[in-house]
């Protein structure tokens, strides 16, 4: 009644299929006419509140019986409501960090930024303050809802100015007992700040203010941390991208004003000209460069051989088909013995009867550490969805402690048995990332059958075997690299089609979910569970050594018992022991 705002004398009389929304009658029915069969029910369902609002409540249906006879039912619920709350808005904040890299301008990025706290974090009266080094100060970009569009000073007192100075996430549920406040709109009681990072200097600060005491609590916070890295990443790609843009810019002008390298060679490979370009990037005046052999002077001891036969073989096609703006990027040397990445654009034209070789010579330097930057940079990105995805594994985990560490040991064994059948990189990591999700469809069984220590029911067998189901409506619509959502749908099919939800066969079910059902069962059996002690991995192999073209693809089966040959092993962690399986290095 608690949760539901009703009084009892509104329930008592009425039936119960009036407080359920329109599309669970159905189920209902199902359900109650089970408990009239004498069945102990298990099920997730929605009901209204009293105000028109909607509760995601998870309940037990007992039968009473007298004698043999069922006389009513007694049930139990649980409001799920938060949890399933909290579960949608992480899968549609993975989904708008993993837009952010194609963003055009920072302006574009903050926009999406308070959106998705508006729209998925669900907050109101949200701003976000850049910093002004120049003016020491912290000025409003962009605003959603009400709030005061003020410059406050880095040496002042504020919230977000405190924020900003220590480089922490901050929450004040009563802003009239804490001494930074300082009122921008009045009548706001609480607050929340959190920092915007690249490379770990504050650029701005998230902030958000009601008028409510104690209006947000760490799922607020958790979440606003997770987008605030996702910004910070993508601006840094933004930065570096607008960085390597502008010397791509530099080096066209540049080109056009001749101040590129331009060196001639003729066809026995000796310097006819040599620009003030060259000079400086080589460091030979024009004067110690000319008829000289060319790859004496810019290429490499260890490349010279192999300069000298793609030279001739250019000399002589180029009698038949002249090479024209072939462009290629190569080590060059200088006078002082240092080494300078380069990109040649190469022309071979006749002179009178001789073919000849016009370079074009850019110093890539610059642009390669833009490149080497962006990558880092990308790979923090990737990091960053890698921990939303799990917290998502932890918080299915937390329902289930029986299981912890279940995912990630899957996933690790499962992209062990993939190398070793020799798969793509891709498709090694999709499965890896099906396999740190496969059970998150978990998220919706009650704790009590997840952690049952006694065989389960019919019932609540059928409950556990929705979870692929469940997880598959959860990820189909992220945009991952690859199906990890069909892989999670199809983890339990067998080849024989005994498995579930569908009962596919052979062919029919994707390889990544035949590598991953088998890692899986492999874990489950050499693991602990309430309900038994662990077999050990040496019946977990016989196991499906024994079902081997029946239950599971021989080929997977075959990989896998390679695998654990070669000596792969977890820790305790759920860690793989072969370094090259973890995660960033697949």
């Amino acid at each position: 009644l608690e949760i539901t705002g009703y009084k009892l004398r509104e329930w008592i009389g009425k039936p119960f299929s009036s407080f359920l929304l329109p599309e669970e009658l159905d189920k209902a029915r199902q359900i109650f006419g089970a408990v009239l069969r004498g069945e102990k029910i298990r099920r997730e369902t929605r009901i209204f509140k009293r105000d028109g609002g909607i509760l995601v409540v998870s309940f037990m249906a007992v039968p009473l019986k007298e004698g043999s006879k069922v006389k009513g039912a007694i049930c139990f619920g649980k409001d799920l409501t938060k949890e399933s709350n909290l579960e949608k808005r992480l899968s549609a904040l993975y989904e708008i960090i993993t837009r952010m890299p194609v963003l055009k301008d920072i302006d574009e990025l903050v926009e999406m930024a308070l959106d998705a706290i508006v729209s998925i974090i669900q907050l109101k009266n949200v701003s976000v303050f850049f910093i002004d080094d120049e003016r020491k100060e912290l000025y409003v970009k962009s605003i959603r809802g009400a709030h005061a569009n003020i410059r406050l000073p880095l040496d002042g007192k504020g919230i977000t100015v405190w924020v900003a100075n220590h480089g922490k996430p901050l929450i004040v549920n009563d802003t009239r007992k804490d001494p930074r406040y300082v009122e921008g709109i009045k009548g706001m009681l609480s607050e929340i700040a959190v920092p915007i990072k690249i490379r770990d200097r504050v650029v701005c600060v998230i902030n958000a203010e009601s008028p409510r005491l104690k209006a947000f609590d760490e799922d607020d916070l958790k979440l606003l941390e997770i987008l605030a890295a996702g910004i910070g990443t993508a601006m840094e790609n933004l930065q570096l991208i607008q960085s390597i843009r502008l010397s791509e810019r530099r080096y066209r002008l540049l080109t056009q004003s001749a101040s590129d390298a331009i060196i001639w060679v003729d066809s026995r490979d000796r310097v006819k000209m040599w620009n003030r370009a060259a000079e400086r990037l080589f460091g030979y005046a024009e004067k110690e460069a000319l008829g000289r052999e060319i790859h004496r002077l810019i290429v490499p001891e260890k490349d010279r051989e192999r300069f000298l036969k793609a030279f001739r073989r250019a000399m002589f096609l180029g009698k038949s088909k002249p090479h024209t703006n072939r462009t290629m990027e190569v080590i060059g040397l200088r006078k002082d013995g240092s080494t300078v990445p380069l990109e040649i654009s190469v022309t071979t034209v006749q002179i009178e009867e001789e073919w000849e070789a016009l370079a074009i010579i850019r110093d890539v330097s610059e642009r390669k550490k833009g490149e080497k930057m962006l990558r880092e940079s990308y790979k923090r990105l990737r990091k960053t969805l890698n921990d939303v995805v799990k917290m998502v594994v932890r918080i299915v985990e937390a329902r289930d402690p029986y299981t912890a560490g279940h995912q990630m040991k899957v996933a690790e064994l499962a992209a062990a048995i993939a190398r070793e059948m020799g798969l793509d990189k891709k498709r090694v990591r999709t499965i890896y990332v099906a396999g740190m999700l496969h059970d998150i469809g978990k998220i919706h069984i009650p704790a009590e059958i997840l952690s049952k220590p006694s065989a389960l029911t019919e019932a609540e067998t059928n409950i556990i075997k929705t979870h692929p189901v469940v997880g598959y409506d959860i990820l189909k619509n992220i945009d991952f690299d690859g199906p990890v959502a069909d892989i999670v749908l199809q983890h339990h099919e067998r080849l024989d089609g005994s498995g579930y939800p569908r009962g596919l066969k052979g062919e029919e079910i994707l390889l990544e979910a035949r590598i991953l059902g088998v890692a899986d069962v492999v874990e489950a059996m050499a693991s602990h569970r309430p309900y038994r002690p662990a077999m050990g991995i040496d019946k977990a192999l016989e196991e499906i050594k024994k079902y081997s073209g029946i239950l599971y693809d021989p080929e997977v089966v075959k990989a896998c018992l390679r695998v654990f040959e070669k000596g792969f092993r977890w820790s305790e962690k759920g860690e793989a022991k072969t370094p090259e399986l973890v995660y960033d290095k697949i």
